[in-house]
């Protein structure tokens, strides 16, 4: 019986599958959506570690939100990229939301956002920031937050002192911050690199 519903299930369903499978358009959706798959399963293990229970009280509120994203940037475009006119503008609108943590106007004005380039340093930030104050808390050399709840648009260096209750925790936010500003300034000047070929292939 079972023989026989199998044969039948062959015989009939087997050409219709062959002909959906051969389609090119579910083909493009099959193969983008393989493509895609490591990163999907990278993202979701990058959000479990950022999720995980006390997480920040452990490396601190801002150890993985965008202010180490904005700072590090902001710096970059003030210090050696200031000569861009584009990017300099776009420093002096997100400077005053920047210093507050909202890094909006910088992933979406770059873009940062859909940029493969600059998809490695977004990736490494949160993981760079965790390991330095996981470090330094780990070793005593600043002591574990408090619990203290502080909210998100406390600017950074202010938000290390209160969630720690100690000067220690402002200098280890500098240090995340200026290792940071090394890394994003790598991939900028890649970014920066590329921008000013495009502007000349136009001229």
């Amino acid at each position: 019986m079972f023989t026989s519903l199998s044969d039948k299930l062959q015989k009939y369903l087997l050409p219709i599958a062959n002909k959906i499978g051969e389609n090119r358009y579910l083909q493009a959706v099959k193969n983008a959506f393989l493509v895609s798959l490591p990163f999907t399963m990278f993202g979701s293990l990058i959000l479990a570690m950022a999720n995980i229970p006390y997480m920040e009280k452990i490396l601190g509120a801002d150890a993985l939100d965008g202010s180490f994203i904005a700072y590090p940037v902001l710096i970059c475009i003030f210090l050696f990229f200031r000569k861009k006119k584009d990017w300099k503008k776009l420093g002096e609108v997100a400077l005053i939301p920047g210093i507050f943590s909202i890094y909006e106007p910088i992933v979406f004005g770059f873009p940062l956002m859909l940029n493969p380039v600059m998809l490695i340093p977004m990736l490494l930030t949160p993981m760079v920031s965790s390991a330095i104050s996981y470090i330094f808390m780990y070793t005593g050399l600043c002591p574990l937050c408090t619990g203290v709840s502080v909210p998100w648009t406390t600017p950074m260096v202010l938000s290390g002192v209160i969630t720690t209750n100690s000067l220690m925790g402002g200098i280890v936010q500098i240090v995340i911050i200026a290792a940071l500003t090394v890394l994003w300034y790598i991939f900028l000047k890649i970014m920066y690199k590329q921008t000013e070929k495009q502007e000349e292939i136009k001229e």
